[in-house]
This record gives C-alpha cells, sequence and structure tokens, in this order.
C-alpha cells in the first residue's frame, strides 16, 4: 500500500484546489458545460479546416450545438409562417412548439435556429430551411442534409389538418 504524503501548493496563491476545484476556463452553467466543451473543440478545428467538406460538417456540429445552448424565439409572424403540407411533409405549430411529419412516419419537435431553419433534435444530419416567403407564409420546405445534400417540397396546402 502507498499513501500519498505531498501536496501541491500554488506558489502565488499559497493555496491548492483540494476541495475547491480548479476554475474552468470558459465559465457555463453546469448543464451546458458538455456541449459548450463540444463547440469549443469544433471552433478549434474549424480555424485551420482547408477541406470544404469537413468545414460543412464543422459549421454544422457548431450551428447545432448553439441552437441547442442560446435558442431564439419565435417572433408572432413566425409562429404560423411555416405551417403547412410540403409535398409528402407536414409542419404544424402546436402548444407553443413546431412539429415535423414526413408521410405516415413519426412526429418531431422542431427546434429554431433562427433564420427560417430549424433542427431536430433526435435527426441530427437533418435540418429544414424555408424559403419563398410571399404574404408572411413560406412557400418552399429545403431539407438540408450533413452530407451537403438537399431536397426541395413546394407548398401543396395552406394548412395541416390536425
Amino acid at each position: 500500500m502507498s499513501l500519498p504524503y505531498g501536496r501541491a501548493i500554488n506558489p502565488i496563491s499559497g493555496t491548492n484546489w483540494e476541495g475547491v476545484g480548479v476554475e474552468p476556463d470558459i465559465s457555463v452553467p453546469a448543464n451546458d458545460a458538455l456541449d459548450v466543451a463540444h463547440m469549443e473543440a469544433l471552433k478549434g478545428l474549424l480555424e485551420n479546416e482547408t477541406d470544404k467538406r469537413k468545414l460543412f460538417t464543422l459549421e454544422w456540429g457548431i450551428a447545432g450545438i448553439n441552437a441547442r445552448i442560446n435558442p431564439v424565439d419565435l417572433s408572432v409572424e413566425e409562429k404560423t409562417r411555416f405551417e403547412g403540407i410540403y409535398g409528402p411533409r407536414k409542419v404544424w405549430f402546436e402548444n407553443s412548439v413546431y412539429h415535423y411529419q414526413r408521410g405516415d412516419g413519426p412526429t418531431f419537435d422542431l427546434t429554431y435556429m433562427g433564420d427560417n431553419r430549424f433542427m431536430i433534435e433526435d435527426l441530427d444530419y437533418f435540418r429544414i430551411q424555408f424559403s419563398d416567403i410571399k404574404n408572411g407564409k413560406a412557400n418552399k420546405l429545403n431539407g438540408q442534409y450533413a452530407q451537403g445534400r438537399v431536397d426541395n417540397n413546394a407548398r401543396t396546402d395552406s394548412y395541416v389538418k390536425k
């Protein structure tokens, strides 16, 4: 058996971290610590990256984490702007949350990222961005994928039957 008998002492403060801990470089709420650490690591990788595909992937990850830790509120107009049927896709606003469904598939809650863009927490490889805004309504839904692929659906109905 070996028992430690040394103690590290900071020469400037005359103290050590035992029972006190170490002050983090970035002070954030504990619930956000992992997300912030992940985002900072991605930003560090982004600084020296030149490959366009890798840049896209890093920026995709940073935007998703940022949306989680810095949620964007919807304006009054935005609360109904995106509701509709877009080809096989349905989007509706209910109980203060936008919902998304493709065909008869599962329903997902959407997280607003700003700039007419949403992410789905359970599908980190897929996002939605609305475009062609006329008379306060979006007329096109653009499905965006983490690999860079985009598919588009025009609005086919102005409301969603719930």
